[in-house]
């Protein structure tokens, strides 16, 4: 039973400023702690849109993650992006290797 592959197009990736990790982490209701800042910087990623990624340290973190919208709203305005897509690695060689979360306010 192989599953359908979905693929996308957009345009090449362009790697924008870096966003303080202590207001990502406030923003996202969890610690600085359990941002994975030591093997990947926030930043702002512009294809068609400007995203933040956001590096969290592990899944179960990622699926605690509370945001205060009002903070997302004023870091997306004072940084020029559209939303948060937060990741964290699975650990997994095959298969899903990323979970994510995205946030829009």
């Amino acid at each position: 039973n192989e599953l359908p592959v979905v693929k996308m197009l957009q345009k090449p990736a362009v790697i924008g400023d870096s966003i303080p990790a202590e207001q990502i982490a406030l923003a996202l209701g969890i610690s600085l702690e359990d941002l994975d800042v030591r093997n990947f910087a926030p930043v702002i990623v512009k294809t068609e849109v400007a995203h933040a990624m956001i590096p969290i340290q592990n899944i179960e973190i990622l699926n605690l993650i509370k945001p205060d919208n009002k903070l997302l709203i004023q870091l997306s305005k004072q940084y020029d992006f559209e939303g948060f897509y937060c990741f964290a690695f699975t650990g997994e060689k095959n298969g899903t290797m990323v979970q994510t979360r995205f946030f829009n306010p």
